[in-house]
């Protein structure tokens, strides 16, 4: 009821402020793309890891950062790393993913959604496609360890959706080195994500 009241009251402020009418079909695509552009949940007996890299050309450095949070989206645990390295954007972006996955495992998780907004990396992943270039062994890298634990899984998100894990990548920059996060990180806010 509070989500139809809603609704009503925007429709008429847009009426009046800004001349335009929305109807039903598209306040609700509207109401399905926000949906879509916000943080959902894991399944039951899952967690979800959302990781991000970022870099600095100027330092020649790549940062990235992990967040796990539960099926109700109550924060796990969260990484950072920083490598002083030229890595290009896609190798950056898998190997984010890469330390993610080692983590998790070292860490005893088995049921985990690792999700990423790099679409080229995760399509990479999921791809048949083997090369020898840098990032194909990265690519083969990572699929040795989903082969390893069935129950992980890499996805495709809006960065919109990745924003947790895109703070903690540019974060890293200021960390000395590799730092690991068993409550939630001051510079980070899990609200709305």
């Amino acid at each position: 009821m509070a989500t139809l009241l809603w609704c009503i009251w925007q429709n008429r402020n847009n009426n009046v402020w800004n001349d335009t009418k929305i109807n039903a079909q598209q306040e609700q695509q509207l109401q399905t793309d926000r949906a879509v552009m916000q943080w959902q949940q894991p399944r039951f007996g899952y967690v979800k890891c959302n990781v991000d890299a970022s870099f600095y050309d100027t330092e020649g450095a790549i940062g990235w950062g992990w967040c796990v949070r539960d099926h109700r989206g109550r924060f796990v645990i969260a990484g950072t790393n920083i490598m002083h390295s030229r890595l290009n954007t896609l190798e950056g972006e898998a190997m984010a993913i890469k330390e993610a996955m080692d983590e998790m495992v070292q860490r005893g998780f088995s049921h985990v959604i690792f999700e990423s907004d790099s679409k080229i990396v995760v399509d990479a992943i999921t791809s048949s496609h083997r090369g020898i270039s840098d990032f194909s062994l990265l690519i083969s890298s990572i699929k040795s360890v989903l082969v390893l634990n069935p129950n992980f899984e890499v996805k495709f998100v809006k960065r919109q959706t990745n924003m947790t894990a895109h703070s903690l990548a540019r974060v890293a920059y200021s960390m000395p080195s590799r730092c690991i996060f068993e409550l939630i990180p001051q510079m980070v806010d899990l609200q709305g994500l």
